[in-house]
């Protein structure tokens, strides 16, 4: 539309305006009171919703997903802490026939739904440990969301050899998750 000068008349932005309004959150509040009569445009239905590529689903994540660790009080445990991991993918709502697929592709792994927000995750350290890990060891990952999941398979690593349920394991679990995602030196 840009490139076609479209823009440029009134029409033409309006047009633009309800693509805009189709898109990701719509369009802000100013914009929704310049323009109270615009029309989102109308969206295609994406018809094929099946994973097609193990390498698709690597990139989805890359871009989309979350390898993290949270360390929580517990009074279960002996140290007064739990370690647990988690994979997460985060879409709104619209996508949620693409994140069953993606339940379905892993073999793993729950929805929840938060508001127009569907997540999917994995925090069964047996799904992450059987399902998770394998996956993105035999299709690697890239890019700085490749440190965060070789961060998170040295905590899987700790906590299958049990140093969770030890004060230094568990310092050396806060120490990794401390470096991890919007922590991480870069």
């Amino acid at each position: 539309m840009i490139k076609n000068k479209e823009h440029l008349t009134v029409e033409g932005l309006s047009k633009l305006i309800g693509v805009k309004a189709s898109l990701n959150n719509g369009l802000p509040s100013e914009l929704k009171e310049a323009y109270p009569d615009v029309e989102p445009a109308k969206r295609l239905n994406v018809v094929n919703k099946e994973i097609p590529d193990p390498n698709w689903l690597v990139g989805f994540a890359s871009g989309e997903g979350c390898f993290s660790v949270g360390v929580h009080r517990s009074t279960h445990h002996k140290t007064g802490y739990q370690a647990r991991l988690r994979f997460q993918i985060t879409q709104q709502n619209r996508d949620r026939e693409l994140m069953e697929s993606i339940v379905k592709y892993l073999n793993c792994g729950i929805l929840s739904f938060r508001g127009d927000v569907v997540d999917f995750h994995v925090h069964k350290f047996s799904q992450i440990a059987e399902y998770v890990i394998p996956f993105f060891t035999k299709y690697p990952i890239l890019g700085v969301k490749k440190e965060n999941f070789d961060d998170f398979c040295r905590v899987a690593e700790l906590i299958r050899e049990k140093a969770h349920l030890t004060e230094a394991g568990l310092e050396q679990i806060n120490k990794i998750k401390d470096g991890m995602n919007s922590h991480r030196e870069g």
